[in-house]
């Protein structure tokens, strides 16, 4: 997710005083704009497991208090977990997963503190909107944050990396049940600013997902 144009879409659908999760924030492209949007009253968590992203989505961060940094990875348990992080990256934002298969030019595995969006959010008292871009372990995280997720309907958008996702034992399909289960519907309302593209030969398109109220 690094598209300018889907950054400004998700942050207009953020509310001020929202309490929001950017997950796989690596150097803070999505972080800043969403500290901003919500405000000075609101509450945002960035979660990076980079340790070299961290330090600088540290930095990016530090002028909004309302901005906090966990150095860990989403996941669908709490506990340690290996993170494959990329030797290579774009414009200081280097990327990494929970799977190897999905870490070209990888360094050797580094465990790292791997956390649930339940266990992260257990005290707030709200959650409005998830991002995640997890290079194929979305899912994962969508079960770490079931119980959160059912009870506060958050906003949710995710990459979705079609080849990334099998790396991690997942697909678009599962994706899609998984949020049919939970009662939310593809959220066209942002129209082509969230559909995004292809580059050399890697389909990447952002889904924004809302929980539509069966009542």
């Amino acid at each position: 997710m690094a598209n300018q144009a889907c950054v400004e879409a998700w942050c207009r659908q953020l509310q001020p005083c929202s309490w929001v999760i950017d997950g796989g924030a690596g150097v803070g492209k999505f972080s800043v704009p969403m500290a901003q949007a919500i405000g000075s009253d609101g509450h945002l968590l960035a979660v990076e497991p980079h340790v070299e992203n961290v330090t600088k989505l540290v930095s990016a961060l530090e002028p909004y208090p309302q901005a906090k940094v966990s150095g860990s990875a989403l996941t669908a348990r709490n506990g340690p977990v290996t993170f494959y992080p990329c030797s290579k990256g774009k414009r200081g934002h280097l990327v990494g997963s929970l799977s190897s298969d999905n870490s070209k030019n990888s360094s050797p595995g580094v465990t790292v503190q791997g956390v649930t969006i339940d266990a992260l959010t257990l005290s707030w008292p709200r959650l409005s909107a998830i991002k995640l871009d997890l290079q194929g372990s979305e899912l994962w995280a969508l079960h770490g944050g079931k119980a959160a997720i059912t009870q506060w309907h958050p906003l949710v958008m995710l990459e979705i990396w079609p080849k990334g996702l099998e790396a991690c034992d997942s697909s678009v399909e599962a994706i899609l049940a998984w949020f049919r289960a939970a009662g939310y519907v593809r959220d066209g309302s942002v129209g082509v600013d969230i559909e995004r593209f292809s580059r050399k030969g890697f389909v990447y398109t952002d889904w924004l997902f809302a929980w539509q109220d069966a009542s």
